[in-house]
């Protein structure tokens, strides 16, 4: 998939949204911010045994989290991602932190 904007997948762009993806492959995305995911405004997205393989952005290749936004990734892996500026990016987060458990990157 491709976004001349933001989060190619998934944008959590209002408050307080939660997303939650399981047993699921994110492949070949692009986006400008955020190739698979962009969560903002204490949005939430949470993904277990996920893989996410070859995706790009400017800004996360795979997630960009800004105000507040939040990524739980469990059990997943990312492969061959990239990014101009970091895989996962966040920005101006005070909230939950960004959690990763068993996430392997290769």
């Amino acid at each position: 998939m491709f976004s001349i904007g933001s989060g190619s997948v998934v944008l959590a762009n209002y408050k307080e949204n939660t997303i939650t993806i399981s047993n699921s492959t994110f492949k070949n995305n692009y986006a400008i911010l955020g190739g698979v995911f962009y969560a903002q405004f204490s949005s939430i997205i949470e993904c277990s045994n996920c893989t996410f393989e070859n995706n790009f952005a400017m800004r996360g290749g795979v997630a960009f989290m800004n105000s507040n936004g939040v990524l739980r990734l469990t059990n997943s892996t990312l492969v061959g991602n990239r990014a101009l500026n970091a895989i996962i990016y966040i920005s101006a987060c005070n909230a939950d932190p960004t959690i990763l458990d068993s996430v392997t990157f290769t």
